[in-house]
C-alpha cells in the first residue's frame, strides 16, 4: 500500500471506533499517523491532508475524487475532521483555499461529487455543514434499531419513516432549531415551544447533544403515539438471522479469533472492521452493523465482533468469550437480566455480561443462539 492507501485504512479504523466528529491540526494528524507509521512524517514531508480531503481539490492529483478521501478541511479552525471513506459529504468543493484566488470548482452531495466551478457561494459555512453533518451522523447511530431514513437537505437534517417526515432539525448559525413537533409533544417538552404556519411546533436548543437528544426523543414519543397505527414499528429492524446466520457466523467468528491471536503476538493492531464473509458495497457492510474491532493502533486486549451495542468479546490472553453490553452505551441495560457486570479491558469498562464460555470449550450453536437472542431483546427493547 502507499502513503495515502495506509492512512485511508488508519482513518477508517479510527472513524469506527470514535465516530465522525474528532478534528486534529495539520500537524496533530501527522504526529498521529506517525505513531503507526514512522516512515510518514511532517519532517519528510510525505504526505499531505489536503490530498485526501473532500472538500479541497488540487490540480496535480489526476484521480480526485480518488478512492483515499477520508477527511473534511474546516476553515473556521483551521483542522481536519477525520470522517473515513465512503462519507456522505454534502458542501463545496474548493480550490486555492486561502489564497487570492481561491473558487469552487465542484460540489458533493450526499456522498456524490459533481464537478464544475461555480460562481456561487455556497449557502452554509464550513463550520455549519460541519455541525449538520455531525447530527445526522449521530441521529443514524441513536435510530439504527428502527426503520428510519436520516436525510441531509440544505441546514436541514430530516428523520423519515416510511416516506414520513416525522421532525426535522434546522442546523443554523449559532444553534439549531428543532421543528414538526406535535401539540402534544409541546405540551411534554421542557422546552418553550412557538407554532408554526402549518400548526406544528418548533423551538431551539443550544448544543449539539441537546438537538440529538431531544430529536430522538422526539421521534420516540411521536412513534410511541402511532403504534396503534403501526404496531410493529419497533419490530420492522429486519431478521437479524437473516442476515447473519450460523454458518456465516462461524466462519467470521473463526477467523476473527484468528486474527486476535496474531495480533496479541505482534502488538499491532492488523484486520479489517469487515467480518470475514460478508462485503462492503455502496458504504455499508452487508451484514448492516455487523463489525469486527481489534484496537487503534496497538492491539486490544479484548478486541470484539458486534452488532449494534451487542458485542462478543475475545479476551485472548485467558481465550475468554463474552457476550455483553458496555453499560454506558445503553440507556436501556437496566430492563435487562446481565449474569453480571465486570470491567475489563484497557479502559476498564463496565460490562454487562451475559453469556461465557473460553475457547476450548466453544459451542458455536449456543454462542450464536446467545448472540441472537440478546441483539433481538435490545432491538425489542430499542436502542432509546
Amino acid at each position: 500500500m502507499n502513503n495515502y492507501e495506509k492512512v485511508r485504512e488508519l482513518v477508517d479504523v479510527f472513524v469506527s471506533f470514535h465516530g465522525t466528529n474528532t478534528e486534529m491540526t495539520r500537524g496533530e494528524f501527522l504526529e498521529w499517523v506517525h505513531k503507526t507509521y514512522e516512515n510518514i512524517s511532517a519532517e519528510k514531508n510525505n504526505l499531505y491532508p489536503t490530498d485526501i480531503s473532500y472538500n479541497l481539490y488540487n490540480a496535480g492529483l489526476a484521480d480526485f475524487p480518488g478512492p483515499n478521501l477520508c477527511l473534511i478541511y474546516i476553515e473556521e479552525r483551521n483542522t481536519f475532521r477525520l470522517v473515513g471513506t465512503n462519507y456522505k459529504h454534502t458542501g463545496p468543493i474548493w480550490q486555492y483555499k486561502n489564497k487570492s484566488n481561491e473558487r469552487v470548482v465542484g460540489n458533493w452531495i450526499n456522498g456524490v461529487c459533481k464537478m464544475g466551478v461555480m460562481e456561487i457561494e455556497p449557502l452554509l459555512s464550513e463550520d455549519a455543514l460541519s455541525r449538520r453533518e455531525y447530527v445526522a451522523s449521530e441521529l443514524k447511530k441513536e435510530l439504527k434499531a428502527v426503520p428510519v431514513s436520516i436525510k441531509e437537505d440544505n441546514n436541514n437534517v430530516l428523520i423519515d419513516f416510511q416516506g414520513l417526515v416525522v421532525c426535522g432539525v434546522s442546523v443554523e448559525e449559532e444553534n439549531y432549531k428543532i421543528y414538526g413537533a406535535s401539540p402534544e409533544w409541546a405540551e411534554t417538552t421542557t422546552y418553550l415551544c412557538g407554532q408554526d404556519s402549518d400548526e406544528t411546533w418548533f423551538y431551539y436548543v443550544e448544543t449539539a447533544e441537546e438537538v440529538i437528544n431531544e430529536a430522538v426523543r422526539l421521534f420516540m414519543f411521536e412513534a410511541k403515539k402511532g403504534q396503534s397505527k403501526e404496531p410493529n414499528l419497533a419490530n420492522k429492524t429486519g431478521n437479524l438471522r437473516q442476515i447473519v446466520s450460523e454458518e456465516k457466523f462461524e466462519i467470521a467468528y473463526r477467523k476473527f479469533m484468528a486474527q486476535a491471536e496474531e495480533n496479541a503476538k505482534t502488538k499491532k493492531s492488523r484486520g479489517s472492521r469487515i467480518p470475514e464473509g460478508f462485503e462492503f458495497t455502496n458504504g455499508r457492510i452487508d451484514g448492516g452493523n455487523f463489525t469486527q474491532h481489534y484496537g487503534q493502533g496497538a492491539a486490544s486486549k479484548t478486541p470484539y465482533i458486534n452488532w449494534h451495542v451487542v458485542s462478543v468479546y475475545y479476551v485472548v490472553d485467558r481465550a475468554r468469550i463474552l457476550i455483553g453490553i458496555e453499560v454506558d452505551r445503553y440507556p436501556y441495560i437496566n430492563k435487562m437480566k446481565p449474569l453480571r457486570r465486570e470491567l475489563f479491558g484497557n479502559r476498564k469498562t463496565d460490562i454487562a455480561i451475559f453469556y461465557e464460555t473460553t475457547k476450548d470449550k466453544i459451542d458455536f450453536k449456543e454462542l450464536y443462539n446467545k448472540f441472537i437472542s440478546v441483539s433481538e431483546e435490545v432491538m425489542s427493547i430499542g436502542l432509546g
